[in-house]
């Protein structure tokens, strides 16, 4: 039996089979097969729970990366058919986090910092795979982050704030994935989420 003190940010996939912690003991993320107690575990420094696929056949978490004598936040996929864990961020030497599977499990959205890019961060979106990665915002005046893909796979809901000015409030906003057109939803706003 786990205690509370073992685990952290426990999520039950889709389906309710398996169990995703982050065990601070470990420096892992577990995940436990609710059915028989099959354990898997993903190495991870940064303690943040993963985020289930829609169907529950993998997970996606950030995880710091030492690229040399520089650190990097990359993506990595967890597979539990394979138990294989693959960095899908690539050669990049980036900052990727805040991530969600779109609703058919073949995308993942993130918001993604570039060390050039001073203090902005941007929305991006990929396969699952890591492949066909594309820039959907590019504003450097502003922080994008916290984005949510809608039920129909379409829009995605995302945190915008300015980082110039004063008495700057962050605001909710929509991002067409396809055309990359924003519309202000409301501000202030955060943490999005969508009502299924």
């Amino acid at each position: 039996m786990l205690t509370p003190s073992q685990y952290t940010c426990p999520h039950v996939s889709p389906y309710g089979q398996w169990l995703a912690y982050y065990a601070p003991s470990e420096g892992a993320v577990q995940l436990y097969r609710l059915s028989d107690g099959r354990n898997l575990m993903a190495p991870s420094q940064m303690g943040e729970p993963p985020v289930w696929s829609p169907h529950g056949e993998a997970v996606a978490m950030s995880d710091i990366l030492f690229m040399g004598e520089r650190t990097a936040v990359h993506l990595f996929r967890v597979d539990l058919g394979s138990s294989g864990v693959t960095d899908i961020s690539g050669d990049e030497n980036v900052n990727d986090g805040a991530l969600d599977w779109s609703p058919d499990g073949e995308w993942i959205t993130l918001r993604r910092k570039s060390p050039a890019a001073a203090m902005s961060a941007q929305i991006w979106v990929m396969r699952r795979d890591g492949t066909q990665a594309r820039q959907l915002t590019d504003d450097k005046r502003y922080f994008h982050s916290a984005p949510t893909w809608s039920p129909d796979g379409h829009t995605l809901a995302i945190q915008r704030v300015r980082l110039e000015g004063v008495n700057v409030s962050p605001g909710i906003w929509l991002l067409d994935v396809t055309t990359g057109h924003l519309r202000e939803l409301i501000t202030p706003g955060t943490r999005p989420t969508w009502l299924h």
